[in-house]
């Protein structure tokens, strides 16, 4: 392979073959061949290549290249949540002490299946989003991307890789009322001048004591923190906690608020595109603001978890017309003037049909409602070599929902060019 080696494997099963393989990186294969050659010339029929055990290329601690990238397409909500490891296992299940091969998601969803299940044996009256937060909440955070070889992004590992031991020893939990969730997922923001999203955290003594904690928030990307800053509050109010320390009280819950405050002067243009770029970790990372908001016990006694929180934010224009009816004079003059930080690209088209705005589908009930919001019309000059008569028509769908993906809705025109009745 050119580049650096990846790591590979098949799911198992006992329609492949067993056969030991290494992979080596472009040149030193092409050293490799270039010796046999060398060897065969010098009547040399066999080449020895040793490969040494203790030279090898780890992959723990990794992500895998066929891992998926988030955040969900329909809400831009943190996806996956969790990780585990899933690269090469070979437990068989239903035999304790069986090996088969196996990976991918088929590997990493029965472990975590397993932790959620030792979770509730020691917990059986939480809820699912207590199971959640014990599973997410202690997740090892220091997960390198095999792409970049930076921390992973929350959009690639959620709350990091599980970890059953630490969740069942967990002394304190933390998670979102508002998302039902042990994450912040803060969407797609239009970013057109300096805002703040302020969400809640419910944080959960487990012991019978008092518990003193701090929370801070760990960007994963330095770089961030110019972006975006975060305070906390107390619940309800314009109060700053001092030192972000917060008391417990014993087997009780205590609210915060956090403030997401986003510097729009410091946020990417828009890098995201369902074209060329669509595939493009790298372009969607330009558009990410994730990390994590820490929780520490004060006594220091390595009582910590973690919550994620990601954004896609990017800089948005913000476009207002002078007047929004026209006069009954024709020509009419209506400025247009941009607002926001962002850079503003103007069409005009006809407006030739407007539709009312129909209820959207709800989350989960796989029954969406791209509904039509206007439609204009314009005619531009065209090649006549590709259109007869040096003219074309181009048309200007908005929808009332967000598309964020071009794939997911398809517009059709039909036309009825001869003015006959019948579309053409």
């Amino acid at each position: 392979v050119e580049g650096p080696q990846f790591p590979g494997g098949h799911g198992g099963g006992s329609i492949y073959p067993t056969i030991p393989a290494f992979m080596v990186s472009l040149k030193d294969g092409e050293f490799i061949r270039t010796s046999m050659m060398l060897n065969l010339v010098q009547g040399n029929n066999s080449t020895t290549v040793t490969i040494d055990i203790n030279d090898f290329h780890p992959t723990a601690l990794t992500t895998m290249g066929s891992s998926a990238r988030g955040p969900d397409m329909s809400f831009n909500r943190i996806k996956p949540e969790l990780a585990a490891p899933g690269g090469n296992l070979v437990a068989e299940f239903g035999t304790g002490d069986g090996e088969s091969i196996f990976g991918g998601t088929s590997g990493a969803a029965p472990v975590v299946a397993g932790a959620a299940a030792l979770v509730k044996q020691a917990c059986p009256e939480c809820s699912p989003v207590a199971l959640k937060a014990f599973l997410m909440n202690s997740a090892f955070r220091e997960i390198k991307s095999d792409t970049t070889g930076e921390l992973a992004e929350i959009s690639r590992i959620g709350a990091g890789e599980l970890r059953a031991s630490q969740a069942l020893a967990a002394t304190f939990l933390a998670y979102s009322p508002d998302e039902d969730a042990p994450s912040f997922s803060l969407g797609l923001l239009e970013v057109t001048e300096d805002m703040t999203i302020r969400r809640r955290m419910r944080l959960v003594n487990l012991l019978q004591e008092e518990q003193t904690v701090y929370i801070r928030p760990q960007f994963r990307l330095l770089s961030s923190s110019d972006k975006m800053t975060i305070d906390v509050y107390e619940a309800g109010t314009d109060q700053l906690i001092p030192d972000n320390r917060v008391m417990l009280g014993s087997c009780s819950d205590t609210f915060v608020d956090l403030a997401f405050n986003i510097h729009s002067s410091m946020i990417e243009p828009n890098h995201m595109n369902s074209g060329l770029e669509g595939s493009n970790p790298e372009a969607l990372g330009k558009n990410e603001i994730d990390g994590y908001i820490v929780i520490t016990d004060a006594n220091d006694d390595g009582n910590e978890i973690g919550v994620p929180f990601h954004a896609l934010a990017r800089q948005s224009a913000k476009v207002l017309p002078s007047k929004t009816t026209l006069e009954s004079a024709y020509p009419d003059t209506v400025r247009v003037s941009n607002e926001g930080v962002g850079t503003a690209q103007i069409d005009m088209f006809d407006m030739v049909a407007i539709s009312d705005n129909l209820p959207e589908g709800k989350a989960g009930t796989e029954s969406p409602t791209p509904d039509i919001r206007a439609v204009g019309v314009r005619t531009v000059l065209a090649n006549r070599d590709e259109c007869e008569g040096g003219f074309a028509m181009e048309f200007a769908i908005n929808s009332w929902e967000r598309q964020a993906h071009l794939l997911p809705v398809t517009y059709y025109v039909f036309l009825d060019v001869n003015g006959d009745g019948e579309l053409d």
